[in-house]
Formats: structure tokens, sequence, C-alpha cells
């Protein structure tokens, strides 16, 4: 009886110390840099809006998806990566619905390594956008770009629109 009770203290302990190997890492690609992934031309997919003080505040209904309100199933946002930093912009939308103040011109981010402030530039116009989210195989290629409304006067934020985009 006491060899038997042995032989399974022993089996047990042999299961326990080979059954408890981690597992091999599995090979997940090249690195993509996050400014790189960002370029490309991108299709609008999903618009929200949200009050700002309703936010802060706790307010029960803070936030609404807007996509249906306005014909954005037709908007594109391009972004093109030239020598190594970012070049032209463009918007496209065949009903004429302006995201974000003008169509097109150049761009430039806060930091070209770990970008988190992407700068839209027309003439002595400019627009500040906000990212969200990187493309990656976890959000299934989406980018989140959030655009902030202040109040001209009091330059308080009101109201944040943000934009979810796919490839």
């Amino acid at each position: 009886m006491k060899a038997k009770k042995l032989f399974l203290y022993i089996l047990t302990i042999g299961f326990l110390i080979t059954g408890c190997r981690p597992d091999a890492f599995k090979e997940i690609g090249d690195a993509v840099k996050p400014v790189e992934s960002i370029t490309g031309q991108w299709k609008l997919r999903k618009v929200t809006q949200s009050d700002i003080n309703a936010v802060e505040k706790g307010f029960p209904y803070k936030t609404l998806d807007i996509t249906d309100v306005l014909p954005y199933q037709d908007v594109t946002f391009s972004l093109a990566f030239s020598n190594g930093a970012p070049g032209s912009f463009a918007t496209g939308n065949a009903s004429g619905l302006d995201l974000f103040d003008f169509e097109n011109g150049t761009w430039g981010v806060d930091d070209i390594n770990a970008p988190s402030v992407i700068y839209l530039i027309n003439n002595n116009d400019s627009a500040t956008l906000t990212i969200g989210s990187y493309p990656n195989s976890v959000n299934h290629n989406t980018l989140i770009i959030s655009v902030i409304k202040k109040d001209e006067e009091t330059n308080k934020e009101l109201i944040r629109y943000d934009y979810e985009f796919v490839h």
C-alpha cells in the first residue's frame, strides 16, 4: 500500500514538472513603425460624437453614434509618406462633407517614432488630430482619430468627434 502511494506521489510530481513548461513564442513578423502604419488610403466606417462636459460630469447621455446622421459612408482620408517623412494628405467625399476644415495639404506628427498627434496643414490653416488607436491585427487594422471642438472665446473643450477608419 505504501509503495502504491509513493508511486502515485512520484507520478504526480513528474506530471507537474513536465506539464508546466512555457510554450515557445511564435514569430510575429517585422515591427511596423507607427507613422508608417497610419499612412495609406482610409475609409470612414464610424463617427461618434461625445459631449465633453457630460463625460466629465458622468451624465448618462454623453456619447452618440452619428454615422448615419450625415453621409459619412463616402468619406476617405489619405496620408502619404514620402522620403521617410509625412507628406501630403487628402480627404475625399462626394457629398462635400468637411471633416477637418479643409480637404488637402501636408501633414506632420508630434513625434516621428511614437506619434500621438497628427497635424494637418493647409496654407495658414491647421487642424490637430489625436490618434486614438494605431491600426494593428488586434483591432482589425482600424485607425481611430479624435478631433476636439473648442469654444472660440474661452478655449474650453466642448465636443469630441471620434472617427474610425479602415483600410
